[in-house]
């Protein structure tokens, strides 16, 4: 990763094989396609997106929580809406997680 991207944290896989993943202190979440190359680098709001899910009726909002914990307050004051949850249409769909049968 290069300096000032952020680190991985939570990852989303979309019907196309993208996959998706937040990255913490890095203000974004990305889409690799299946190949493996960077398709897409959307801005967040917020320092530390946490997790990403798909979700809704057709599979086509893409969640994205944040964290607001151990933040600096200057930090805080320049992005007020850590913690919360976002809601983005991505243009694609995500995958039905499998159950355990078990």
């Amino acid at each position: 990763m290069p300096a000032g991207a952020g680190r991985p944290n939570g990852l989303a896989v979309d019907r196309e094989g993208g996959v998706w993943s937040v990255r913490s202190d890095g203000w974004r979440v990305v889409r690799y396609r299946a190949d493996g190359t960077l398709e897409r680098e959307i801005a967040m709001p917020v320092p530390r997106p946490t997790g990403c899910a798909f979700g809704g009726r057709n599979l086509d909002t893409l969640y994205i929580a944040s964290a607001r914990v151990r933040l600096p307050i200057d930090v805080l004051e320049a992005a007020p809406l850590s913690g919360g949850l976002f809601a983005i249409q991505p243009g694609v769909r995500g995958v039905a997680e499998g159950r355990y049968a078990g």
